[in-house]
């Protein structure tokens, strides 16, 4: 493993995405509308949880069902378009990255001088010019925005568990705490 490869595993997670994004293919609007779409999925999968309480609800009392129905179907659909709009401009946005990744290697390689070519096995480069681009596909396709829109879903529903009933929140927090000990 190289110099770089160990550098990038040591590197904290914010120094490394900051590295990432300036390597940013021209332009960041991707990321903003990346961004935008994983926010718009996380508030929209906080809303379903309130529509099915209505729909149940409705059900109970023996009220009209179209109304609920509706919505908590629209908030299903527009979370899944949200959810695909963030996966189209991750992969988008990755593709074009590692094609710029490549690019700036393959124009390195191709300005080594001729001694450096003939000490280093031909695997070693072949292997840095794939497994690394790859590396940085999954993490931007996968890794960049799942761990935010994550964090704001449990940050919502923690807090509309304390709006509901904070007692109860109060139980199910120290309940999760202690059963995460456990492990």
């Amino acid at each position: 493993m190289g110099r770089d490869q160990n550098t990038l595993k040591q590197t904290p997670g914010l120094s490394s995405l900051i590295t990432l994004l300036r390597r940013t293919p021209q332009s960041p609007l991707l990321l903003w509308v990346a961004a935008a779409a994983a926010i718009a999925a996380a508030a929209l999968a906080l809303l379903q949880p309130m529509a099915l309480g209505a729909l149940v609800q409705a059900v109970e009392t023996g009220d009209t069902l179209a109304q609920p129905l509706w919505v908590t179907s629209a908030l299903v659909v527009c979370a899944a378009l949200a959810k695909s709009v963030q996966s189209f401009a991750l992969q988008t946005y990755g593709e074009r990255l590692v094609r710029r990744l490549r690019c700036d290697l393959a124009d390195r390689l191709l300005n080594l001088h001729t001694r450096s070519l003939e000490t280093t096995p031909k695997g070693d480069l072949v292997t840095r010019l794939t497994s690394d681009a790859k590396s940085v596909r999954q993490i931007v396709q996968s890794g960049l925005f799942e761990v935010a829109s994550g964090a704001l879903v449990f940050v919502g529903a923690l807090a509309a568990m304390v709006w509901t009933d904070p007692l109860l929140a109060a139980v199910a927090v120290r309940f999760s705490h202690q059963a995460g000990a456990c492990r």
